[in-house]
């Protein structure tokens, strides 16, 4: 099997399926617990959240760990926290995660202002219309740090500073992030940042919220994470997140920004009408989004899962219905180019041999297939900035 769906969420990392093996059957005491199972339960959970913390460079006490990044976009974005933040509007894009989005009309529905900003077809956001609307306003600004589908790195050291300069608040989405970008909390400053482990190969159901303040807490009841979150400490998936955060390897993305470029040329030199979506922005390292020229990404998706290959389109299954990606069409493009882009995120076991029957079985797939390329449209204005 190649997997080309990292981004989606990584096999488990080599330490975790060792921890999986053994270890994990001795965690299986409460942390909250006063006896010598629990105290020691207890010791483990510290000793992780310091080392998770080093290694985001935050201060242990500011990482509340939660079941993922959706809870932890839903605690900082709950109606009852912009109102006890004193938020006079939330900002965001549309290439925002559903679960951001979700909440963004959740927020509305209650009576929220809910302030959007756009992106050029390579998918940079229009930070100088981000900086007009924080002006006169306390305002919560939530976006992406990398884009989960086309790997397009937002500037978040200068969206910072804007907020901060507006005496406002910056929540930043971190899933795509984490692993696959080095960066230091500390330098960044943001009042909030949310992550999930799974994305680089801990177990699921364990993330983590990064937190300058104590938000008003979602879920209630017992006095864990220091009164923030309330529940028995999942301290298996704390544990497989301090094994795959040390299996990180930041090196190795060098290899991996080689081979999706490799990808990339390979299948551009095949059919020139296909187009790298945010080409010529920072990306992260492992992803490319590809339009395939007009052709239906289901069928190939299908066609490649055949060959034993696992990659994505971004889409979401609703009501049985295989619906475009909000990402792309928010990036002025049409519901039909968006049916026709494919997602490939690699990871730190993904090697030349593997790109070269990945090329080797789109290239089958586009000789077979009997539709007609379409042209990739030229947009000159989206969401208020001028492109090509």
């Amino acid at each position: 099997m190649i997997y080309l769906d990292y981004n989606s969420t990584a096999p488990f990392s080599p330490k975790v399926r060792n921890y999986l093996s053994a270890e994990i059957q001795t965690d299986w005491a409460n942390a909250a617990s006063p006896h010598e199972l629990g105290l020691e339960a207890a010791s483990k959970l510290s000793i992780a959240r310091a080392r998770i913390a080093e290694f985001v460079d935050c201060n242990p006490k500011a990482l509340s760990f939660t079941s993922g990044a959706t809870e932890s976009i839903n605690t900082i974005l709950h109606p009852s926290n912009i109102k006890a933040l004193g938020i006079e509007q939330v900002i965001s894009s549309q290439q925002e995660h559903s679960a951001t989005l979700a909440c963004l009309g959740r927020l509305e529905e209650c009576g929220t202002p809910v302030v959007w900003i756009g992106a050029n077809s390579r998918g940079q956001l229009d930070l100088s219309a981000l900086e007009s609307k924080l002006a006169g306003k306390r305002s919560l600004v939530s976006l992406m740090y990398v884009n989960n589908e086309t790997g397009v790195i937002n500037d978040v050291f200068e969206i910072q500073r804007m907020v901060a300069s507006a005496q406002s608040l910056f929540h930043i989405d971190g899933s795509q992030a984490l692993g696959k970008v080095q960066f230091s909390l500390s330098d960044v400053g943001a009042a909030y940042v949310s992550f999930s482990g799974h994305k680089i190969g801990s177990l699921k159901g364990i993330g983590m919220l990064v937190a300058q303040d104590t938000p008003s807490p979602l879920i209630v009841g017992g006095k864990q994470e220091n009164g923030f979150r309330a529940g028995t400490a999942n301290l298996p998936g704390v544990r497989s997140l301090e094994l795959a955060v040390e299996n990180v390897d930041f090196a190795r993305l060098k290899v991996t920004s080689r081979l999706r470029d490799e990808l990339e040329a390979e299948l551009t030199r095949i059919d020139p009408a296909m187009r790298i979506n945010g080409l010529g922005c920072p990306r992260a390292a492992n992803t490319s989004n590809i339009y395939f020229g007009g052709r239906e990404s289901q069928e190939l998706l299908f066609f490649l899962s055949r060959k034993g290959i696992s990659a994505s389109n971004g889409s979401a299954c609703t009501s049985g219905a295989i619906e475009p990606s909000h990402v792309i069409t928010s990036l002025g493009f049409d519901k039909e180019y968006a049916r026709s882009c494919v997602r490939f995120s690699l990871g730190p076991d993904s090697t030349i041999e593997q790109i070269k029957i990945v090329v080797s079985a789109i290239q089958e797939f586009l000789t077979g297939s009997n539709h007609q390329t379409v042209p990739a449209k030229n947009h000159e204005r989206v969401g208020g900035l001028e492109v090509t």
